[in-house]
């Protein structure tokens, strides 16, 4: 915080915001409603925009919005608190303006985060239309701006392609704020075409993107935020929608209205790159040379690269090249609830990973064997794998099973590919399950073939690997640690019924287990127990001393009988005559 020109404002801020979610959240379960926490982390009352009124946030979605909430604290957090304390670096005229252009558009969408809420309320949709106006006069200027400041550290031709994208972007978003304030939509729609809508933006980011990774005044941290942004930024669907609550859960709504809660990355790219500009030189970039992993055992490359091939040619050879198809929850929402250029995307990515592209990308880790292009290509596999899973979990089952097949969004498939067949029955390919097998089973033999060097593994990494062990040590039960029931020393000596001792007490739950499942009474343990238990050796001693006892009365009641009957001869005349005398270690029956 005292690094910063603002950071105590700044944290004071944001902790209020984390604050009031969390206890906005810890009250959802005590009252059963949600609508609160809703309002304060979508800037949504859930009334009248997207949703009607029999809309309830149900208490289970408290645990998305909590973490939401913390997100949107960060992002307060880091835009609020400013540059580095200190004098700041003096960069000419064009840094300074592009500095100012930078925190209009920070102010502008800071400002749409607050009364939002307020205008929904109030139904002042024209809050938006102005908004619209005003960022599409700023975003010229950063455009241009940008185009003008990294002169010097980039390429021509990189700030060249990026000017003329952004101007072309800019003017037409700027163009149909215009048009649909004045209800001029065929104008509009021609702007949104020529000005290549979103797309147009996203491919300007990107350029910006590379262009500060080669830029000493931006710190890598800010790069990889706007890297997350872009992405954020093809998440969030731009089109219409299809449908509103109607009495049941709106998922798709829902779900567009958390990626724009938790879409806060673009504003702290943004607030970042300001605050940069006026910080010290971090010196220049080093550049260093990817080292090439060694060649590994063959046979295990050649079967990562083969193995998205495999679902891809059995897919054609049923006629179908498409990975999904018109399957699951996230292509229906791309196909249906999104715009047409995003539809357009997922048509491309379906029948590349439908046709076995993903096999290439392999193969160019193989080939290439550098780190950064094996961790690319791996993040991508499981990025697909996990797209491929959540499709095939959502596929509706009275779909395929039916042949019911109603076409609905943008039409991108070829009319007649998934007409029902003689049967009545609706073919849409292989499950994308196994897509995903084979994609998750390429990237692990990528990182098995060609792991990270020992000298890479840096200590960052060891911190969120010990807290993940520790996590699962903590909540995997462990039986050794249960305490079990204490017998007591009484418990240990059977009873003897010719002393006439009472029952013993009702058995504990350990010996009543022993009786019931092992057929296997107390005094059994008693023998085997003798040596290691000095209650149970004491009993074996008692009872070794009262046969012993009981024996030699019963040898001295012998003798007696034996002493009172008449001496006689023996009818037979022994060989030889043996005499004993008695002793105690003399065996029983001594007149035998």
């Amino acid at each position: 915080m005292r690094r910063h020109r603002f950071g105590r404002i700044a944290a004071l801020i944001a902790l209020s915001h984390l604050a009031l979610v969390v206890v906005l959240g810890v009250l959802v379960p005590v009252t059963g409603r949600g609508e609160p926490l809703w309002t304060v982390v979508t800037r949504d009352s859930g009334l009248g925009w997207f949703f009607d009124e029999t809309f309830v946030v149900p208490p289970w979605l408290a645990f998305v919005l909590v973490p939401i909430g913390a997100v949107q604290a960060w992002a307060l957090w880091q835009v609020l608190r400013g540059r580095v304390r200190g004098e700041p670096a003096h960069r000419g005229r064009a840094v300074a303006l592009l500095r100012l252009a930078l925190y209009a558009g920070v102010a502008q969408s800071v400002v749409m985060m607050a009364v939002a809420p307020l205008a929904v309320a109030w139904e002042a949709h024209w809050v938006w239309t102005v908004a619209g106006i005003f960022s599409g006069v700023v975003q010229p200027a950063v455009v241009w701006l940008f185009f003008v400041v990294l002169r010097g550290g980039v390429s021509r031709g990189l700030r060249v392609f990026s000017l003329v994208v952004g101007i072309v972007a800019s003017v037409g978003g700027l163009g149909q704020e215009i048009t649909a304030a004045l209800g001029l939509d065929a104008a509009g729609r021609v702007l949104a075409l020529g000005g290549f809508g979103d797309d147009g933006w996203l491919v300007w980011g990107v350029s910006i993107l590379v262009a500060q990774a080669r830029d000493p005044r931006w710190s890598a941290a800010t790069v990889r935020i706007g890297v997350v942004s872009q992405v954020m930024a093809v998440l969030q669907p731009g089109g219409g929608f299809s449908f509103g609550g109607g009495g049941g859960f709106p998922v798709v709504l829902v779900v567009h209205a958390l990626l724009g809660a938790v879409s806060v990355f673009g504003l702290v790219w943004q607030a970042r790159t300001a605050h940069e500009l006026a910080e010290p030189l971090r010196g220049p970039v080093p550049r260093r040379v990817p080292e090439r992993a060694p060649a590994r055992w063959w046979p295990l490359a050649v079967l990562a690269v083969v193995l998205p091939l495999v679902p891809a040619a059995v897919n054609l050879a049923r006629g179908r090249y498409h990975w999904i198809g018109p399957r699951g929850v996230i292509e229906r929402f791309v196909r249906v609830d999104a715009g047409g250029d995003q539809a357009l995307l997922w048509l491309a990515l379906d029948v590349l990973v439908g046709v076995g592209v993903p096999a290439l990308l392999v193969l160019a880790a193989v080939v290439r064997r550098t780190r950064p292009v094996v961790r690319s290509v791996v993040l991508v596999l499981a990025a697909a794998a996990a797209v491929g899973f959540v499709s095939a979990l959502t596929v509706d089952p009275e779909l395929e099973e039916s042949g019911a097949f109603f076409y609905e969004g943008v039409q991108i498939y070829p009319e007649g590919l998934f007409a029902p067949g003689p049967d009545g029955e609706v073919f849409f390919g292989l499950s994308p399950a196994w897509y995903s097998a084979a994609l998750l089973a390429s990237a692990l033999l990528l990182m098995v073939l060609y792991p990270a060097a020992p000298a890479r593994r840096v200590r960052h990494h060891v911190l969120p690997a010990v807290a993940g062990v520790l996590a699962v040590l903590v909540f995997v039960p462990v039986g050794d640690q249960e305490p079990g029931p204490a017998t007591a020393a009484g418990e240990c000596a059977p009873r003897d019924g010719r002393r006439g001792e009472p029952e013993p007490p009702e058995p504990t739950r350990e010996a009543a287990r022993l009786r019931a499942v092992e057929r296997l009474a107390r005094e059994a343990l008693t023998q085997p127990l003798a040596q290691i238990c000095p209650s149970a050796g004491a009993v074996i001693r008692a009872m070794t001393a009262e046969r012993d006892r009981e024996s030699e009365e019963w040898a001295a009641d012998a003798r007696r009988a034996c002493d009172t009957a008449p001496r006689h001869r023996p009818l037979v005349r022994p060989v030889a005559v043996t005499r004993v005398k008695w002793s105690s270690s003399t065996p029983a029956f001594p007149c035998a």
